[in-house]
């Protein structure tokens, strides 16, 4: 297998890649910041050190032989990436999103539909919590009954630069002038992952490996309305908002889906700024059923 983008996000990937590791050859590494290619290295030199290193995905996929992609760049490649990926007859496993739009979702179906005998996942790892597994498997069962009613929950952690001057008893606007948080960021995340620069100036850390990732802003909303659809199967319609200040302590999305079963499904997502009282914060899901509920 290949990974075409080696930022923090690989390193969730390439443990997982390492637990099948007697099955699995990590051939290649592609970025187009080297210095994420040698911090893999050094992190998982039993997988990658000896993987090719590439700066341009188009000569990795025309010069190394691989079955796997791993996508792992900003979601605004995904779909270029991916496509280009199964035109050479690679399986792909991509991070979300899938897509920015009903256009670039319908054409990665078009893609589906054209490449039938390739796969490409999508992480969603939600999906893979025992517990949800457990009572979709229940509501498959028919023990539940006709499911009427559900509720998927979900609440990411995010670190604000004010937040560690807020710690330290000094003044939180003193954020928007220190560049030593988007530096810190940007050696993590290889490139600017925080979403503020110093007014107007120029992030000297761009060029270091890529700009703010917009899937970034996505991944506080996404897992529970995939959740959603994991759970309750297809959507009719979707009756949805989200805060106009999104990216403050208040920056929460919310709808309701009316599931082709007949079910109404409330999805609610947020962000917290509050990550040290644990990991993702929350999931919570809880269904009902004219035979019973579940949560």
């Amino acid at each position: 297998m290949a990974i075409i983008g080696c930022g923090s996000v690989a390193n969730f990937h390439l443990e997982g890649w390492q637990s099948c590791s007697d099955e699995v050859e990590v051939v290649a590494l592609c970025d187009i910041n080297p210095e994420q290619i040698g911090k893999l290295k050094a992190k998982w030199k039993d997988l990658c050190a000896e993987a090719a290193e590439y700066h341009d995905y188009r000569q990795m996929i025309e010069k190394e032989e691989f079955d796997i992609a791993s996508v792992l760049t900003q979601g605004d490649l995904h779909y270029e990436l991916t496509k280009a990926c199964l035109e050479r007859g690679k399986h792909v496993f991509m991070e979300k999103p899938v897509g920015y739009s009903l256009e670039e979702a319908r054409r990665f179906k078009f893609l589906a539909n054209e490449y039938p005998k390739l796969k490409v996942e999508v992480a969603y790892s939600m999906r893979y919590y025992r517990e949800f597994m457990d009572i979709r498997a229940l509501i498959a069962s028919g023990e539940l009954g006709d499911i009427m009613t559900g509720e998927v929950s979900y609440s990411h952690p995010r670190v604000m630069p004010e937040d560690r001057y807020e710690e330290n008893g000094e003044d939180p606007g003193d954020a928007e002038e220190d560049l030593s948080y988007i530096k810190q960021q940007s050696d993590i995340a290889g490139g600017d992952t925080t979403r503020r620069t110093p007014k107007d100036s120029r992030n000297p850390y761009v060029d270091k490996g890529g700009n703010y990732m917009a899937s970034s802003s996505l991944t506080h909303s996404t897992h529970p309305w995939d959740m959603a659809r994991f759970i309750f199967g297809e959507v009719s319609e979707v009756f949805s908002t989200n805060s106009k200040q999104l990216f403050d302590d208040r920056g929460i999305q919310m709808g309701i889906l009316w599931m082709r079963s007949g079910a109404l499904v409330h999805v609610l997502a947020g962000s917290t700024r509050k990550p040290n009282i644990g990991g993702n914060q929350h999931q919570f899901l809880q269904v009902h059923g004219t035979r019973g509920s579940a949560w």
